[in-house]
């Protein structure tokens, strides 16, 4: 019997003030869903409280890194940043940093890690 290993993917929310809990729920899921359409294994989702803090992608980068996973996956884009140059700083650190691609649920292509479908897996 032959073992497949499905590549890992991590998901990044941030959480905005009035996000109900059925809200965060349902847009896990969605990446979830997405995730596993894609053939990944979702591993884990990390979750930004604080606007601002970035604590919790600095987490993620430190995580991707220990395990080598080339993938993360968002609800939409805002959630690493609303701000175009701090999107793009955080994309870039992705990419350089964890030579990770950065998903969307929103259907958009996968962009970083040279902007390589499934991050050059």
């Amino acid at each position: 019997m032959e073992i497949t290993v499905k590549p890992l993917i991590y998901g990044y929310v941030r959480i905005e003030d009035g996000s109900s809990e059925d809200d965060i729920q349902q847009a896990e899921q969605r990446m979830k869903h997405l995730a596993r359409a894609e053939g990944f294994s979702y591993e884990r989702t990390f979750y930004e409280y604080v606007s601002g803090d970035h604590s919790t992608f600095e987490e993620l980068i430190a995580e991707i890194q220990r395990v080598e996973a080339r993938a993360v996956i968002v609800p939409s884009y805002e959630h690493l940043s609303a701000h175009p140059i701090l999107f793009q700083i955080m994309v870039e650190r992705l990419s350089q940093e964890a030579s990770a691609c950065l998903w969307t649920v929103e259907g958009d292509a996968p962009i970083g890690a040279d902007d390589a479908t499934l991050g050059g897996i």
